[in-house]
């Protein structure tokens, strides 16, 4: 998983990724999963889905989002829409 410096990215592109965390978080809590179970239906490490979730913003790729959104069977537009 990529490391995220917050020194070479803007206020806005922070706030997208901790949105991203955020909504990952609560459709997790929502489908009554833990993070361990997240984690083991998306291929993915614990560690992984606690940083996403945490509030320190945490670079990610495209491929993560995907398995997530695959672990928690919705659309991936799902996790990037915010209203």
């Amino acid at each position: 998983m990529p490391s995220f410096n917050k020194e070479t990215h803007t206020s806005a592109e922070i706030q997208f990724i901790n949105n991203v965390g955020f909504k990952i978080q609560y459709t997790r809590k929502r489908k009554w999963l833990s993070q361990a179970e997240l984690a083991e239906k998306s291929g993915l490490s614990p560690g992984t889905i606690f940083n996403l979730e945490s509030s320190t913003p945490y670079g990610l790729s495209l491929i993560t989002l995907y398995r997530i959104s695959q672990a928690l069977e919705i659309d991936l537009n799902q996790l990037l829409t915010f209203n």
